[in-house]
């Protein structure tokens, strides 16, 4: 047999969802520093590497062997690890598989050693979650003097388990005012998830085209995504989405949504706002190839009818569905605002079913299994 040596850490890594610290040793197994299940990385890690694992948080981070050469520390989205930084163990901490864990302080076969993560590839030889940003707001604006602009990013994903940071700013080439709303959004905190852009700085203009870039802590950085916000030449209401622009929508299930309009501030007159819901698109979500001749039953033009209800299996599977939600003031249709909303649904698992379920049986009789209640969703 090969001689017993003390184990060797090869490397340190995020996993694939950016959730967790792995460090795996050499195929020599290793005693898993005496303990099994979850247990404190106090006993396996050395302080500056818990400090980073830890982050902000008040939470001691926990370790857990996943085999005997692959050790994973947990963390939140408090944690201060960046791809760069260095991991390193305890001295002594680690031995072979043939010592116990109480044998290992002092024994010179127990492992210390660190490890840096890559920039380059994080989480080693699987990709790391590419970051999507998703800008949300108004298509629309009111004429207004006082009109100003709610966007929203909180819809992005794909960053790992830590909040992304964006980067925001316009298209110089479609965007009135551009300079002044460009250095305004550069002030901005690359924290910042949603803004208000003020009517001082649209008051100029009639189309605005802003632009998001979110980033990962783990170096993922998105494609720009653009949003473009026009100026209407009447008071047109102002149309909220209530919920995300972008949701999941199950096709075994129901689904609501609901949008919310309320009159401009210089509407002179008291009066009706009409909702109108329209399928905009619908397109193959893995490769964004649209789909034609696509119907949804959605309601015509109705005063107050601020939500319509999709019934379970109106929507078909690893589709993309995008509805258009329009609003105008009753008595004059072209003072109006749109938004939209995308339903993403996901594939689901065949659903096997066979009729009548558990029961008793005479040998004597011939038995018929009807499993045609199956549903492929």
């Amino acid at each position: 047999p090969p001689p017993i040596t003390s184990p060797m850490m090869r490397s340190a890594r995020f996993s694939a969802a950016g959730t967790r610290l792995v460090i795996e040793f050499d195929s020599q197994r290793t005693n898993r520093a005496g303990f099994t299940g979850q247990a404190p990385c106090s006993l396996v890690l050395s302080a500056s590497t818990i400090a980073l694992v830890q982050g902000s948080s008040t939470a001691s981070p926990a370790c857990f062997w996943s085999s005997d050469t692959v050790l994973q520390a947990n963390f939140d989205y408090l944690t201060k690890l960046r791809p760069g930084d260095t991991v390193s163990l305890i001295k002594g901490a680690i031995g072979p598989y043939t010592l116990a864990g109480s044998q290992c302080p002092g024994a010179a076969l127990c492992a210390g050693g660190n490890a840096t993560i890559s920039v380059e590839a994080p989480c080693g030889e699987v990709s790391c979650p590419t970051p999507v940003a998703v800008l949300s707001g108004p298509l629309t604006i009111s004429d207004c003097a006082g009109a100003g602009v709610i966007l929203s990013a909180t819809d992005s994903y794909g960053g790992g388990i830590v909040s992304l940071s964006y980067t925001w700013g316009v298209d110089a080439e479609t965007t009135d005012n551009a300079a002044a709303i460009g250095t305004a959004l550069g002030l901005l905190a690359s924290t910042t998830s949603s803004t208000t852009i003020g009517a001082s700085l649209l008051v100029t203009g009639t189309s605005f085209t802003f632009t998001l870039v979110a980033r990962s802590f783990l170096g993922g950085v998105s494609a720009v995504t653009s949003f473009t916000v026009t100026r209407t030449s009447f008071a047109s209401p102002t149309l909220t989405l209530v919920g995300a622009a972008s949701r999941i929508a199950r096709p075994d299930a129901s689904h609501v949504v609901r949008a919310s309009a309320v009159a401009a501030n210089c509407w002179l007159s008291s009066g009706s706002i009409t909702y109108t819901w329209t399928l905009q698109s619908v397109k193959v979500t893995s490769t964004s190839v649209a789909v034609s001749g696509v119907t949804l039953a959605l309601p015509a033009a109705e005063v107050g009818r601020s939500a319509v209800t999709l019934a379970a299996n109106t929507l078909v599977a690893r589709r993309s569905y995008t509805l258009l939600i329009s609003a105008h003031m009753t008595a004059q249709p072209a003072a109006i605002a749109s938004t939209t909303v995308m339903l993403v649904v996901p594939a689901q698992e065949l659903r096997a079913i066979i009729a009548g379920g558990d029961r008793t049986h005479s040998a004597a009789r011939a038995l018929t299994i009807d499993g045609s209640a199956s549903t492929n969703p």
